[in-house]
Formats: structure tokens, C-alpha cells, sequence
């Protein structure tokens, strides 16, 4: 049985087991039982906009079911009820059916506000409901469900989304290993669900998935908090995801702003205390007598953030590879004056005892964004509707301050007997450089530009009572950053003041405070390019009191130009990197070889070559029973399908560079970004996912869910893209690059059981989720033996390898290994008065961990009697450790054990998962638009700060000016909580490895308390 003939088979047989709720004992509006005291029930039904919505039915299905439609101001009433426990379900075609339920007591009037949406492939269908008038977020859905307001943003004074969205339980913005500093608003950061890795979250932007082909996760940095109306978060296994893929821990969905129903102008205007500033302007409405409505909502800022004209000094060549040429010199000399010193309590060792240092090297991380949005929506009836909009943002950050972890806090140890009687002092610790530094206020550069502009149409109209929503759209992530000079043959040439002595193979060479002029080579572009078209499609057939079944289409197509570094400047043989000249006789350090057609420059390193793609479709059928008045259970079935094109090998091209004789009409050659030389492959998969999930209201103020179901991370193109490489080398082993075209997806199940209450007081709201998801084929790169060996100086099946007799071959191969298991309790209490103080305490307890692990999974060794695959001889995925949170896969800077040697703790994931997280905010509110908060956020164990247990305090005060205009006062980290401006080795957790040795990890940093001055449009407390 096909997949499709599965599904219809399923819900067919679900409908007509279960059934929906007889209708047969239908009442009418002035029906009532004998002898039975009534009540009453009126409202009005409303789109989100306040535009009323005209002959919606409503209906209440409880002792017994009475039925009236809608007027033409969208008002109904229902008099002579039975007392009891209704649920309330409200339907038109177009829009979203509201349901919920309600209790009708004797001689009382129930009224209710009904709010209706839009059916609308941009909302993930969470927020539609029926609410006795009142406030507050009081979840009836089947799935754990958190939705964030723009005016949550606003009244934290965040122009980025990330901070605010950090205050969820069960959401973690993190800040990936190695490549992100916390001090600089440009740096890269991504949603984490429930544990679940960055690859593991499924982002969409207006319901739809964006460009992530290359990676696999989606980075928040570049988001505008001005340009959404509202963020959605569904976690767990909810059957209200639109899709399963990535989606292993849950769905964040960014929704773009609505027009309004009315002229509504947005604006603000705000100082940040580190020199910056930032702006909005919206203008929404709808004309043309209701006709047309439109969103205009730019935005922009200049952040120079905190670190900004920071002066470190410097080592010009750190480690013993550090390559410096000298005034006079034309060869290259080694750094031999730098050494180790290791971390006190770890085996961690690396280079920080620097013999030769200059001042000083000027870092920035400035932020620089302009944001806008165009949105029209036209009505050509009141069911039909076309939207076209256009959301883009361009920013352009300063990478010297976001990877700052490029800085370490070294130790002058200039060498002794050479005659150094500088000022500074021998033992002195300074920030110095692990790869060279970049002159970036100087001359050079190490920016990040990012470009991701979004299309997207819709059309959503009816057929009879059925709606039918169709949707296009494109995305693009176009990211680039460059690195150093403009040119690989021209340096940078600027006065520093040395200290300390170093020599080459010739002398000495002592700086007592001399003023050298120096030259920089260093260039380096590192480029991404992805994109993606999609097509939506949607059927949803109302039947019965509430019962609604679904049918959708999603197909996107994702393409990339290609990823990795497009040129680099390589003053070494076979490698890349800096090159300084202390003196002004230096020459062209990058050499090129005979008939290199970019001479010069090393070969590119291409991650994905372009001309890669993947298309993916999804099929979903969606039913949803009202089993009884009190009881909903809905089924999600998603088919999906893939189809991978991605490179095998990469063959000799006359006029590319990176070929050599050896690898003449042999695979193993560098691959060209543009994918001229690549040889492709084609893979075809699919996927059955199933989910399903139940609600249960015993009473109007209690909703009680649980779901099921289960996942899928698809292998996104950087894991699938590894050509075969070619072998080469002297040593007693030899490792390629190897693809595996075997690659499973990984895959997930999960429960979900929750509760939300409501207190009696209408403006107090509870919650607890538990969940469990077992996942299976976890992504990872390991080393395993090939089983060919070199001889007579060769690789047999590699012709013209060169290697030593008895070399092993090693495959580097993306796998599938173990299992993972994600759990946890999420907890939050709110109180939400229409004025006066109001309370916010939110929780979640995490654990996301690996089990069931090989040991052959830490040897990248044939094991031998005398060497075997058992502790301390683990050599490799140390950082993974079976029953502790993931671990970020950083660089622990030369971790050495006694057993000799220095050793790679990488493990599964990029940033951490912290064990416990919470945010606890008390809030003011009054009429007129006052507004004060005081909050802060709590990163557990094992965040992703690599930093012991912390909070982040935030605060605000709004005070209105006028009707129109308040002033804002916002802070961010307030009691400055990791205040420094670089990553500092040594000072974060020390962790544990798998092999028993302990290594030091880099503590990240907030940077200090952060100010905004803001004048801003009133928020008058609804």
C-alpha cells in the first residue's frame, strides 16, 4: 500500500469508527428543555484586524446543540440554554475555524469575543479561538505552544528577536562554539527547541521554510523585531506543525505584520548607551472600502556595539607555525620562542606563553542593518483574498568582534640571555591572537555581509464551505565575509611598537619598545549562496459541530551557488593563512604553481559546490474530531519525499587550479566553487511521519493535552557534499575525505503530555509540559579504517598516491551513530491584569543526550593488544559523553594526555544545551501607556557561555509624552553578568572527556549593561 492510499485509509477509517457529533439533537435558539432554568450566550465574531466577520455559524455542542449565524456587524446571541459545558465552534469559509469551550450556568449571560483569522498559510494555526472577554494566553491547542507579541519586543526596548525569545522555556538562542561572541550584536546565533541541535529546529518565516540547504539551521541574528507582528513557537510533537522536517524538537514561525483595519502609524526612534542608534516607521491600514489593505515597516540600525576601538596587543606570529618574515629576509622563519603552558586542573595546553609582542591591534564589532517590509492584501470578496510581500534585510557586521574567540589572554615569556630590557614586563598578561590579526581599522577588513530578501503571493478564496489556500515563494540567504586586505599581493602596512625577543634560523632579534612599520598579508572571502523556491497548496472540507479535515501540498526547491572560501592567501605550502613582515624589505609571500591560473592563491575550499539542490515535497492530511463536547483529537499524516544532488568527486580540469599529474583523470581533485569539475549524484528517499494528539477541557478553565509522533532531520547538503579526496602524505596514516551515499536521515519519536489553567480571576494563567523524544541516526563525522594499505608506495585504486609503505588509508565519512534522547519538564505561571502589577515565572528543565555508544565510536585507530580501543586511549568525539547534555564542538586549544599527543574533543553539536532555564519578570502596567518591568533570565548548567550558572537582568520604564508618543528607558544585562569583551580560554567549564581527561573550554561574554533611550508610539494596556 502506497503512502498516500495509507493515509486516506487511516483517516477514512477514523471518520467512520468515531464519527463526528450527532447533530440529531440540534436546538434552536429559543428551544430549551422543561423545567430547566436557561442561560444565555452572545458575542461577536471578529477577524484579527477587528473587521466584523457577517454569517459565520456558531454553534455550541454540549446537553445539547443549538446553532445561529453571525449578523452583518459579526454579532450573534443564543438565548434559553441548557446550563452545562459547551464547546463553541465558529465557522466561514476563508477563515480559520475558533473553537473552544465555554460553561453556561442558570440565569447568567456568558458573552464571548471570538476572533478569527485569516486562513493563511503564514500563521502555523495556533492562535485561533474563542475567548470569554478577558486577557491573556490561555492555550486550548494539542500542542505546547508559546506565541511572543511584537509588543514584547517593544517593551524590552529589542530591536533583535533573540533576547526575548531567550526568555521562553523550552527555547534556547545559542551562541555556536568558536564563531559567536556574546559582546557583539552582529555575532551568529541560532533557535535551539528542547534541546534539539540547530539542524534539529525547524525556522519558517510567514509559515514556509527558508533558504537553510547548506547547513541545515536558520541564524536569528539578522532578524528585525519591527517587522513581525507576532512570533509562534509549537514544540514537541504537535500535529499543528505545517511540516516534520527538521522540526525534532518543534517549529518557530516568524509572522510578518498584518495590515490593520484602520490608518495605524508605528514608530520609534532609540540612543544605545555604546554610541548607536536605531529607528522604525510603519504604516498600516486598509482602503478603498475595505478593499485594500497595505504594510509599509522599515527599519534600520548602527549598533557599534561594546566592543568598539578596543587596543590589544599582540603576538605578529603566534605558535610554533607562526609565519614572520624579517627586514631583510626573504625566507621564512618559526616562532620558536612561543610554548605551551597548560590550564591548572586540565590536560588543555596551549600556546600562551608568547616571546615576541606588539602594541597594539585596534578590534571592532559594529552592527549595521536596514530592514523593510511591503505587504498589500486585496479583497476581491469577503472569501477571496490575494497578499504579495516583500520582506529584506541587508546588515553588514564587523567579524573581528564576533569571533573574538580568536583572542586569548597569553603571557609575555620573552627569552632570557638575549639582552630584552623593554618596559613590558616579562609574566605580564595581554590579549593575543591565535591566527594572526586582521588590521581592521587599519585598513583591512573582516566583515560579514548578509542579504536575505523574501517573496512570497497567496491567494486564499472558498468553495462552498471548503477553503482553498494556494501560496508561492522564494527566499535567499546571500552571505559573505571578507577577511583582511582588498588584494592578496598588496598588504597593509602600519607603525607597531615591539617587545621581546624571537629569531629565525640566522639570529637573534630583541625589541626593547622599537616602533617597526609592519606589513600584512592576509586576504580571505568565505561566501554562501542559498536559495529556494517553494509552491503551497490547501484544502480544508468543514463537517459536522467543529470537525475540519485537511489536505496540503508544500514542494520547495533548494539550489546553492556554492559555499566555502572563495581564495586565501597561502604563504605556506599547502596552507593558508596570515603573513607578516616586521620591516619594509618583504616580498609576495603566496606562490603560485607553473600554469596556475590564479597565481598566488591557494586552491578554493568549497564546502558545497554550486549547482547542489535538493527538492523536497511534503504531503499532509490533517483530520480533527470533536469526539465529544469535551474531547478533540486530531491526525497529521505527512508523506515526504527527497531528492539530493550533491557531489561524488571532483576531477582533473585543465586551467583550475588544485590539479596536479598525480590526480590526472583520477577523482580527488579540488573541486571549483562553481561546480565546473564536479561529478554529481542523485539520491531519492522519502519519509512517513505520523502524529497525533488529543485535548480534553473537563471544564472551561482547565485544557489538558497530549500528543505523539514522530520527525525528521533529512541530511542537508554540507553532510552529504564529500567528494572523494585524494591521498597524499608520509606519515603512518593517511586520511581523505570520503562521501557516503548511504547517509540515513536522522529520524525521531515523541510524546508530549500537558495542562493549561486558567485561575478563576481571568488574568492568571498555568502551565506544565512533559516530553520524551527518542531520536535515531544522529548526524556525525567520524574516521574509519579503509582496509587498503600503501604499497610500493602507493593507495591501490589511487594511481599516482603518494604515501610510506605501511600507511593506513583512513575514510572521513559523515555516518549515522547512535542514539539520542531529549526530556524535560517546562513550567510557567503569568499574571495578565488590564492594569497593575503583573507577574511572569517560566521554567524548563532539559536533558538532551546521547546513549547506546560504541566504543569503536572514540578510536579513529586499528586497535592493536598493546593500543586498544578503551579508555585513556580515546582519541577522538571526547566531547561527546553518553548521558550528559550535548556539548558545544569547540576547539579546546591543544588538549594533550599523558598518553602523548594532542587530541580533537569535537562531538555532536556546535553550542551547548544548559539543564535548567527560567525568566522571572514582575511588570506594571497602567491606562495612558506606563509601562515598567524588571526580568531576568537564568542559563543553567552547561549553557551555552561555556559559563557557571548566571543570570541576565533586563529592565524598563515607558512613560507617556502624549496620546501619540512615550519615552522608553530599557536595559539589558543591568547588573553586568559576564561583562568582558572576549572569549577567555581556561576561565569556563572544564569538562570531563569521554577518555577520563579533563580539557578547558572558552568562556563566552555578554559584554556590559547595555542602554536604550527610546521615543516611541503609545501602547495604551488593552
Amino acid at each position: 500500500m502506497s503512502n498516500i492510499t495509507r493515509i486516506l485509509a487511516i483517516l477514512l477509517f477514523a471518520t467512520l469508527t468515531v464519527g463526528p457529533v450527532s447533530a440529531a439533537t440540534v436546538l434552536h435558539a429559543n428551544q430549551v428543555a422543561q423545567g430547566t432554568t436557561a442561560g444565555s450566550v452572545s458575542g461577536t465574531a471578529k477577524t484579527a484586524e477587528g473587521a466584523p466577520i457577517p454569517g459565520a455559524v456558531v454553534t455550541l455542542v454540549g446537553p445539547h446543540v443549538y446553532s445561529t449565524t453571525t449578523g452583518a456587524n459579526g454579532a450573534f446571541s443564543i438565548s434559553s440554554v441548557v446550563p452545562g459545558i459547551y464547546r463553541v465552534t465558529v465557522e466561514h469559509p476563508g477563515y480559520q475555524t475558533a473553537t473552544n469551550d465555554i460553561a453556561v450556568v442558570a440565569g447568567a449571560a456568558q458573552t464571548l469575543a471570538v476572533v478569527m483569522p485569516v486562513s493563511t498559510f503564514t500563521s502555523l494555526r495556533t492562535i485561533a479561538h474563542v475567548s470569554v472577554i478577558g486577557r491573556g494566553t490561555f492555550n486550548t491547542t494539542t500542542a505546547a505552544v508559546n506565541t511572543l507579541s511584537s509588543v514584547d519586543f517593544q517593551n524590552q526596548g529589542q530591536y533583535s528577536v533573540n533576547h526575548t525569545l531567550d526568555q521562553i522555556p523550552g527555547l534556547q538562542i545559542s551562541y555556536p562554539t568558536s564563531s559567536a561572541n556574546g559582546a557583539s550584536p552582529g555575532s551568529i546565533v541560532v533557535p535551539n527547541i528542547r534541546g534539539g541541535l540547530s539542524y534539529e529546529t525547524a525556522t519558517l518565516i510567514d509559515g514556509h521554510p527558508v533558504a537553510v540547504v547548506d547547513y541545515g539551521d536558520y541564524v536569528t541574528t539578522f532578524l528585525n523585531s519591527y517587522l513581525f507582528s507576532s512570533i509562534e513557537l509549537v514544540k514537541g510533537p504537535g500535529a499543528m506543525s505545517p511540516q516534520t522536517n527538521y522540526a525534532i524538537g518543534g517549529t518557530l514561525n516568524f509572522h510578518t505584520k498584518d495590515p490593520t483595519l484602520t490608518f495605524t502609524p508605528d514608530y520609534a526612534a532609540g540612543y544605545i548607551s555604546d554610541g548607536g542608534f536605531y529607528w522604525h516607521l510603519g504604516l498600516s491600514d486598509t482602503v478603498l472600502n475595505g478593499k485594500l489593505g497595505f504594510v509599509v515597516a522599515l527599519a534600520g540600525v548602527s549598533d557599534p556595539g561594546v566592543i568598539h576601538n578596543q587596543a590589544v596587543y599582540f603576538n605578529p606570529g603566534p605558535g610554533p607555525n607562526g609565519v614572520i618574515g624579517w627586514n631583510g629576509t626573504t625566507g621564512n622563519v618559526a616562532s620558536y620562542n612561543d610554548n605551551r603552558s597548560q590550564i591548572v586542573g586540565t590536560n588543555t595546553s596551549p600556546y600562551l606563553l608568547q616571546g615576541l609582542v606588539a602594541c597594539c591591534y585596534t578590534y571592532n564589532g559594529f552592527f549595521n542593518q536596514s530592514a523593510d517590509l511591503f505587504k498589500l492584501q486585496y479583497h476581491l470578496s469577503d472569501t477571496t483574498r490575494v497578499t504579495v510581500s516583500y520582506l529584506v534585510t541587508e546588515s553588514y557586521a564587523d567579524q573581528n568582534a564576533n569571533t573574538a574567540s580568536t583572542l586569548q589572554p597569553d603571557i609575555f615569556d620573552p627569552a632570557s640571555g638575549h639582552g630584552y630590557s623593554g618596559s613590558f614586563a616579562p609574566g605580564t598578561r595581554f590579549w593575543g591572537t591565535t591566527g594572526g590579526p586582521y588590521p581592521g581599522s587599519t585598513g583591512g577588513t573582516e566583515n560579514e555581509v548578509n542579504s536575505e530578501p523574501i517573496v512570497q503571493a497567496e491567494i486564499t478564496t472558498s468553495l462552498g464551505d471548503n477553503t482553498i489556500v494556494a501560496r508561492y515563494y522564494h527566499a535567499n540567504v546571500n552571505r559573505l565575509i571578507d577577511g583582511g586586505t582588498d588584494s592578496p599581493f598588496v598588504p597593509v602596512v602600519q607603525d607597531y611598537t615591539y617587545y621581546g625577543v624571537n629569531h629565525d634560523v640566522f639570529n637573534y632579534r630583541t625589541y626593547n619598545g622599537v616602533s617597526e612599520p609592519t606589513a600584512f598579508f592576509s586576504y580571505y572571502r568565505q561566501f554562501e549562496l542559498d536559495k529556494l523556491n517553494g509552491y503551497s497548496a490547501e484544502f480544508s472540507h468543514p463537517y459536522g459541530e467543529g470537525n475540519e479535515a485537511t489536505l496540503s501540498w508544500e514542494g520547495t526547491s533548494y539550489e546553492t551557488d556554492g559555499v566555502g572560501s572563495l581564495f586565501s592567501c597561502s604563504p605556506q605550502a599547502n596552507g593558508s593563512g596570515n603573513f607578516t613582515f616586521i620591516g619594509l624589505n618583504f616580498f609576495t609571500p603566496c606562490f603560485g604553481g607553473p600554469g596556475d591560473p590564479y597565481p598566488g592563491l591557494a586552491a578554493p575550499s568549497t564546502t558545497v559546490p554550486g549547482g547542489a539542490s535538493q527538492i523536497w515535497n511534503t504531503y499532509l492530511l490533517r483530520n480533527t474530531l470533536n469526539v465529544t463536547p469535551t474531547l478533540a483529537w486530531t491526525v497529521a499524516l505527512y508523506d515526504n519525499t527527497y531528492r539530493n544532488t550533491y557531489p561524488f568527486a571532483c576531477t582533473f580540469t585543465p586551467g583550475w587550479y588544485g590539479q596536479t599529474l598525480g590526480n590526472l583523470g583520477h577523482y580527488g581533485a579540488a573541486c571549483s566553487p562553481y561546480g565546473s569539475n564536479v561529478l554529481w549524484t542523485t539520491t531519492n528517499s522519502s519519509h512517513f511521519d505520523e502524529r497525533t494528539a488529543l485535548e480534553w477541557r473537563p471544564s472551561p478553565n482547565l485544557a489538558v493535552r497530549l500528543s505523539a509522533g514522530s520527525a525528521i532531520a533529512p541530511p542537508y547538503l554540507a553532510e552529504l557534499s564529500r567528494p572523494i579526496g585524494y591521498p597524499s602524505g608520509l606519515g603512518p596514516t593517511v586520511t581523505i575525505s570520503y562521501p557516503n551515499p548511504n547517509l540515513k536521515p536522522e529520524t525521531a519519536w515523541g510524546y508530549d503530555l500537558g495542562a493549561s489553567y486558567r485561575l478563576p480571576d481571568g488574568d492568571t494563567f498555568a502551565s506544565v509540559d512533559g516530553y520524551l523524544t527518542n531520536l535515531y541516526n544522529h548526524f556525525i563525522t567520524s574516521l574509519s579504517y579503509s582496509g587498503i594499505v600503501c604499497a610500493g608506495g602507493t593507495f591501490a585504486g589511487f594511481p599516482g598516491s603518494s604515501c610510506t609503505n605501511g600507511a593506513l588509508l583512513y575514510y572521513s565519512e559523515n555516518e549515522n551513530v547512535s542514539n539520542s534522547r531529549f526530556e524535560g519538564v517546562e513550567v510557567s505561571l503569568r499574571h495578565i491584569p488590564a492594569k497593575g502589577f503583573g507577574l511572569t515565572l517560566q521554567a524548563s528543565d532539559e536533558r538532551a543526550y546521547p546513549y547506546n555508544i560504541s566504543p569503536n565510536f572514540y578510536c579513529s585507530f586499528v586497535p592493536t593488544a598493546g593500543h586498544p580501543c578503551t579508555p585513556p586511549y580515546y582519541n577522538t568525539n571526547l566531547n561527546i559523553v553518553p548521558g550528559e547534555n550535548f556539548r558545544g564542538n569547540a576547539s579546546f586549544a591543544g588538549t594533550f594526555t599523558p598518553l602523548g599527543g594532542a587530541v580533537s574533543p569535537n562531538g555532536f553539536s556546535n553550542t551547548n544545551v544548559p539543564y535548567l532555564t527560567g525568566n522571572a519578570e514582575i511588570n506594571w502596567r497602567a491606562p495612558g501607556g506606563w509601562w515598567a518591568d524588571l526580568g531576568s533570565t537564568f542559563l543553567g548548567k552547561n549553557n551555552s557561555f561555556n559559563a557557571k550558572p548566571f543570570w541576565i537582568t533586563y529592565a524598563t520604564v515607558r512613560a507617556p509624552l502624549s496620546s501619540t508618543l512615550s519615552i522608553q528607558v530599557s536595559g539589558d544585562n543591568i547588573f553586568n553578568s559576564l561583562p568582558g569583551y572576549y572569549e577567555y580560554l581556561g576561565t569556563g567549564i572544564n569538562y570531563t572527556l569521554a577518555n577520563g581527561y579533563n580539557a578547558a573550554s572558552i568562556e563566552d561574554q555578554l559584554g556590559p549593561a547595555v542602554w536604550h533611550i527610546e521615543l516611541t508610539k503609545t501602547i495604551d494596556a488593552p
